[in-house]
């Protein structure tokens, strides 16, 4: 998690692919990245959420499943929770 203070966005891209680089060991840049800021929040998921995810999930199986998604907007909002998932599908992927 990054805290905004007055930064401009490419700014905030460069801050975090510095982080995965120093974390992760990932150096190639994203095919796509998205920012989104939530000023003094936290995720909070609306009613039927989960049930949503799973409905795109098995569209995805049958229609693409060669396209993974990842994201804390699919299984937890916590830094942990997006690892998890990240490790979880390159084990399912590489292997």
């Amino acid at each position: 998690m990054l805290l905004n203070k007055g930064l401009p966005r490419e700014k905030l891209y460069q801050l975090c692919e510095a982080s995965l680089h120093k974390h992760l060991g990932i150096s190639e840049l994203p095919d796509y990245t998205s920012l989104t800021e939530c000023i003094g929040a936290i995720p909070k998921y609306l009613v039927g959420h989960q049930e949503k995810i799973n409905r795109i999930q098995k569209i995805l199986i049958k229609e693409l499943p060669k396209l993974n998604i990842l994201g804390n907007y699919l299984s937890g909002a916590s830094v942990n929770d997006s690892i998890a998932l990240a490790r979880k599908t390159a084990e399912r992927v590489l292997l």
